[in-house]
């Protein structure tokens, strides 16, 4: 393959860069090879019309953006360069001119071991980068390590969590390999820099051998693998060893650090030149430099070309989806060439499948193999993807939105003040509120199905409370569950004038530093799902901590019959809700002595790390009953495991869920009976809250009342606490009377 010649309907420049040819295409847009006026090749991803139009997209790809610019390291494919505000918003990244070690390892051997040393320290350097930047790479494994003649670089860092509703993620796939990831990964444990350590041992392990440490085979076995049994370092060299084996510690703590690992190393490694790299594997990377332009003429550089025909034009309103070319397939697959690609549910073995005519059994793992002579096009697309993931994929997938009833602008930044169509039944705003406040909405995460329905216009949420009222609302958040996500997205907010925020708090200890920032600026903090007492004005909470606590297992104990092996799938381990409730939980399994908790696992809210620790629950407790997930994404991701006959109505489930995300599981008995509340009401009861207070109508005072519109009147408890009220529990008998 090789660098694609540009097309009449490609722009001759992005930005200051002059493009020479076409890396790829992908969902998102196109990937360019690029010239700076310097001389510089760079590589530069135009993002395609319509994502750049949709509600709340530049927002969050700017936030990401300022995020990927904390990682800088020799060893890591840096952003050089980007403009979100652009008419096609696009990013540049340095152009490495070299294949993966996947590709590497697969079509030449195994690497000597002077080489793997080299790729060691190189790997070790580039993980105290981006650990320095507050990021966990969570997906080190061979396609994310592009190897080029001055040493190796890793991309696509702190991108793990983007799964189920990224465009860049085929629906049905998850990016990275089983053989990879950490013990503490596939258990849903904390996850930490030392699990990227883990991975890198995993990593070595293959560059020196030419299969990871623990083997092959289905992706439920691999998993198994790394949690239950030792790596098979049998084929390492002796030479290697001491550096591998300690990496692959199964406690956390028990691994070196980055930096203990180059201080092992620095005797053993020279300079990274041309000559680190094996002769044949070095020679191929002439590959990957194109071959250089002829030197533009002063009267080149001096004439402007003439203007590009609208459908060439990078303008907003002129290019179109197709001026950009078809989407070809899924864009991570194609900027990181090898890609372990387990096509069953989140990328483990699905039991119900079978067989397609038209493609491999779900659960068969892709290989897709390339040689070296690949064009430095593949190479550049290949360092593009430490943001295609981490900065671009941040569009939810719609079709949750619209089986939630939503509009794609629903989530996102979407500005109330600007949304048509409100509800002509809406309450008029109360007396005495003041109007144009500037309201931002910081959910866990966006593309959240719970937190789509809490906080859209269409769901009545949040932002239709706030259209109510006449203040302009906004939807922001990062795409990952993480402080690192959110913090970027309430810093953007109160630099653009916030007057309130409505904060899902991820982790309180992490996020209370910018909201207290904000309260002394004045800005008024509401907390809704999870809270964070000691920065905050108001909390919103769902119903009675003690009430959703006991009646998860008070439902789990009526369905195994008050006896059996049961654990917990939470969300994350920091969650002050999760915590909460959990703690109920176990008081009220006293009541149940013939009930055994066996296992409390974190599925971080992410449907992809959910599903690997309902499997490997399952792998470890074969006699287990039932699973109580009370978290939306976990339940979902949980029920889609039990979802076969194997274990359908053999090991029960509840939690908290959505009815639209479990009738299918409540239809054929996966799941008879869950909880919840009406998350639109809560984000709803969140906005009129936080304009009450903006308003300075309420104070915190215990006693306050205030009527929060259609809901009728609500009363501020102890904590600054106000309850939406008592939960649901949802099963065949009226899940049908609900949508959302």
């Amino acid at each position: 393959m090789v660098i694609g010649e540009l097309r009449a309907v490609d722009p001759k420049s992005v930005g200051r860069y002059l493009l020479l040819g076409r890396l790829g295409a992908g969902g998102m847009g196109v990937v360019y090879l690029a010239r700076s006026p310097g001389g510089r090749l760079v590589a530069i991803k135009v993002i395609r019309p319509e994502l750049a139009e949709e509600g709340g997209f530049r927002g969050r790809f700017a936030s990401e953006i300022a995020i990927a610019r904390n990682v800088s390291g020799v060893y890591t494919a840096a952003v050089v360069d980007a403009d979100p505000d652009a008419e096609l918003p696009w990013l540049a990244t340095a152009y490495v001119p070299g294949p993966s070690l996947g590709d590497a390892v697969d079509d030449g051997g195994p690497l000597p071991a002077g080489s793997v040393l080299s790729l060691a320290a190189g790997l070790a350097e580039a993980l105290q980068a981006i650990h320095a930047a507050g990021v966990v790479h969570r997906d080190l494994k061979p396609s994310n390590v592009l190897l080029a003649a001055d040493g190796p670089r890793v991309i696509d860092f702190g991108i793990s969590r983007v799964r189920e509703w990224s465009r860049l993620t085929t629906t049905g796939t998850v990016m990275g390999s089983p053989g990879f990831l950490s013990p503490e990964q596939v258990t849903g444990q904390d996850v930490g820099p030392l699990s990227d350590v883990f991975s890198l041992g995993a990593v070595l392990a293959f560059a020196a051998t030419g299969e990871g440490p623990f083997g092959g085979g289905p992706a439920q076995a691999l998993l198994y693998r790394v949690v239950n049994q030792a790596p098979d370092l049998s084929r390492v060299p002796a030479r290697l060893r001491p550096v591998i084996e300690p990496c692959l510690a199964r406690e956390p703590a028990s691994r070196p650090t980055p930096a203990g690992l180059l201080a092992m190393l620095s005797a053993e490694v020279g300079l990274l030149t041309g000559d680190w790299l094996p002769e044949a594997l070095t020679d191929s990377l002439r590959g990957y430099i194109p071959a250089p332009a002829s030197p533009a003429s002063p009267a080149s550089l001096a004439a402007p070309a003439a203007p590009p025909a609208p459908e060439a034009s990078a303008s907003r309103g002129t290019a179109t989806a197709a001026s950009l070319g078809p989407a070809a397939a899924d864009a991570t697959a194609d900027l990181t060439r090898d890609v372990d690609v387990p096509v069953g549910m989140a990328g483990l073995p699905d039991p119900g499948s079978r067989t397609s005519a038209s493609g491999p059994a779900r659960g068969a793992l892709v290989r897709r193999r390339r040689r070296w002579p690949i064009a430095a096009g593949v190479a550049a697309a290949a360092a593009v993807a430490v943001v295609l993931a981490l900065v671009l994929a941040r569009i939810p997938q719609q079709p949750s939105r619209a089986a939630l009833g939503t509009s794609p602008a629903a989530g996102g930044s979407t500005s109330a003040s600007q949304a048509a169509n409100a509800s002509a039944s809406a309450p008029a705003a109360s007396a005495g509120l003041k109007t144009g406040l500037k309201v931002f909405v910081v959910p866990d995460n966006l593309g959240d199905a719970y937190f789509t329905t809490a906080d859209s216009l269409n769901s009545g949420g949040a932002i239709a409370a706030l259209d109510e009222l006449g203040e302009t609302g906004t939807e922001t958040s990062g795409i990952s569950a993480i402080p690192a996500s959110q913090i970027p997205a309430i810093q953007a907010a109160i630099a653009k004038g916030a007057n309130a925020l409505i904060v899902s708090a991820t982790d309180p200890t992490a996020l209370c530093a910018t909201l207290n920032e904000a309260m002394k600026r004045g800005i008024t903090v509401v907390t809704y799902g999870s809270d964070a007492p000691a920065c905050r004005d108001l909390f919103i909470n769902e119903a009675s901590t003690a009430q959703l606590g006991t009646s998860e297992v008070d439902v789990l104990a009526k369905e195994i019959g008050d006896s059996g092996q049961v654990a917990i799938v939470s969300a994350a381990a920091s969650a002050t809700n999760q915590n909460a409730w959990i703690g109920y939980m176990k008081q009220e399994l006293k009541r149940y002595p013939k009930m055994q908790l066996v296992s409390v696992v974190y599925g971080n809210d992410d449907p992809a790390t959910a599903t690997l620790v309902t499997q490997g629950l399952l792998q470890q407790y074969p006699n287990l009953k039932g699973i109580i997930s009370p978290t939306t994404v976990g339940i979902a991701a949980a029920a889609a495991v039990l979802d076969t006959a194997e274990y359908r109505g053999k090991v029960m489930l509840t939690g908290l869920g959505t009815p639209d995300e479990m009738k299918k599981y409540v239809a054929d008995g996966t799941v008879k009976d869950f909880v919840l509340w009406n998350p639109a009401h809560l984000g709803y009861l969140a906005a009129y809250a936080a304009v009450e207070f903006a308003s300075g109508k309420l104070t915190g005072s215990v006693g306050q009342s205030f009527t929060a519109g259609k809901l009728g009147s609500f009363t501020i408890g102890a904590d600054q606490t106000i309850m939406l009220g008592p939960p649901t529990i949802f099963n065949s008998s009226n899940i049908n009377n609900f949508n959302f």
